[in-house]
């Protein structure tokens, strides 16, 4: 059982990205009251990015898909509820919707099948339920106070193939095999320095192995240039 956020404590070029007319990034109406996405786009897109994060297959560039690192240095600022603060910057050419996932958690296998495959039905976690907070430059573009977070959320859904790890991890994992959680797609941005700014935080207190809430509240510093 993996909880994945936007902080690590621990393609579809030829398809259009988003459904109907995208909310540009830093759109005052955000992402949400603007249609939000086409789900299986979504997940699409959410599935390419574990396998490239967990099982290090593939390019962090897919077509025009930029898969957008995660901070590696979060700092506990929070015990209750338990949240994590990180930052980290990543440069990216003009043309990319960046890939990023919010708050998520991945079923898993183990070695030996010892325990059994992770369970969907043992992980009634309703991220859309979350609070969720998301800026870039300074611009609203998701407000769980003021919006519904359907149109970011990806229900239980399975890989393709498992995702299988390069090694197993320290509690005996060694594949992903599903996913839910909060993602989103950011349309392209100008050339020049742009700042995203993300608060999350999300009831984990039905979930075995945690029973609290957990949150992570990140910034990325962005460098878009031209080709």
């Amino acid at each position: 059982m993996r909880k994945l956020g936007i902080v690590t404590a621990t393609m579809m070029a030829a398809l259009m990205l988003l459904a109907g007319a995208p909310a540009m990034a830093g759109s005052p109406k955000g992402v949400c009251q603007s249609g939000g996405y086409n789900k299986v786009v979504l997940a699409n897109a959410m599935g390419k990015y574990w396998t490239w994060y967990y099982g290090g297959v593939g390019s962090q560039q897919i077509g025009n898909l930029f898969l957008v690192p995660l901070p590696t240095n979060g700092v506990p600022i929070s015990d209750d509820p338990l949240i994590f603060q990180g930052d980290t910057s990543f440069t990216v050419r003009t043309g990319k919707t960046l890939v990023l996932p919010m708050s998520f958690y991945l079923g898993e296998t183990y070695v030996d099948n010892n325990p059994p495959p992770d369970d969907p039905a043992n992980y009634p976690i309703d991220y859309k339920a979350s609070t969720l907070l998301l800026k870039v430059d300074g611009r609203v573009i998701v407000d769980s106070s003021r919006t519904k977070l359907d149109c970011l959320y990806i229900d239980v859904t399975y890989f393709e193939e498992p995702i299988v790890y390069p090694e197993p991890s320290s509690y005996g994992s060694d594949a992903a095999i599903w996913m839910m959680g909060l993602g989103v797609l950011l349309p392209p941005m100008s050339p020049g320095e742009h700042t995203i700014e993300m608060q999350v935080v999300s009831d984990l207190t039905q979930a075995p192995g945690y029973g609290f809430f957990l949150g992570y509240y990140n910034t990325w510093y962005v460098t878009v240039v031209k080709p």
